[in-house]
């Protein structure tokens, strides 16, 4: 299988750099800077030789988080596209890791993520903590409830699930809507649970970061587009 890696990033180069060194060499990354100033591409602090990055550039503010996840799964499809039409020996299963670019990731961890997606066969996979046993969720009538939630800020979908984030959800509840869309259109996800080595491995920098000015207005926005949608708020 192989992976790619989304990492939407706005404004924080150094917590970029953090992330980009904690992922393997072998796996193809997309950084979408979204309007950062200085641009991305000439203020990471890293060295760049031999690695598979590639920046694309997103000017839209305020931001529409899930708008960037959407152009990164489309990058990772077009891809696999190509490699399948142009090097058909390099073509095969692959899966697509979103992350926040707060995030930094303990050694393995996106391999982990992928065998959960093959040992449950479902199309997302995303962490829960230590102590919270894993739970599969394929339930098509209601959402899973805050316990149970997806993490927004690290999770995989498999490749070739055909799943997209609804980009009316600019900010808030489109990963709960990704969650909604693999349990009733798709195989649903898996929440597995993290061992205290993983966990501690495993850096969330501004996991309760507020939410203020514009962007606090479109989380009511999106909370009633969610409802709309699906008949139940997500928890």
């Amino acid at each position: 299988m192989k992976l790619y890696a989304v990492i939407p990033t706005h404004n924080r180069p150094e917590e970029l750099a953090a992330l980009l060194d904690s992922i393997p060499p072998d796996v193809h990354v997309l950084v979408i800077d979204n309007a950062s100033e200085p641009k991305t591409q000439f203020s990471l602090p890293i060295r760049l030789l031999g690695r598979r990055i590639q920046v694309m550039r997103e000017e839209e503010q305020p931001p529409n988080l899930s708008r960037l996840w959407n152009l990164g799964l489309d990058w990772a499809e077009n891809l696999e596209t190509y490699c399948a039409d142009v090097l058909p020996e390099y073509a095969g299963d692959y899966a697509v890791a979103i992350l926040n670019d707060d995030v930094v990731l303990p050694k393995g961890f996106l391999w982990t993520m992928a065998a959960e997606l093959i040992n449950h066969q479902v199309d997302i996979s995303f962490p829960g903590s230590v102590g919270q046993r894993c739970h599969v969720n394929r339930e098509k009538t209601r959402a899973p409830g805050l316990g149970l939630r997806m993490t927004g800020w690290c999770f995989m979908v498999r490749g070739g699930s055909g799943l997209r984030a609804d980009e009316r959800l600019r900010w808030w509840c489109g990963d709960d809507d990704l969650e909604r869309s693999a349990a009733v259109h798709g195989r649903g996800t898996v929440r597995f649970e993290l061992t205290p080595a993983t966990a501690a491995g495993l850096v969330h920098r501004y996991p309760d970061q507020s939410t203020t000015g514009v962007l606090a207005e479109q989380t009511h926005k999106d909370m009633a587009t969610f409802v709309a949608k699906w008949g139940q708020r997500p928890w």
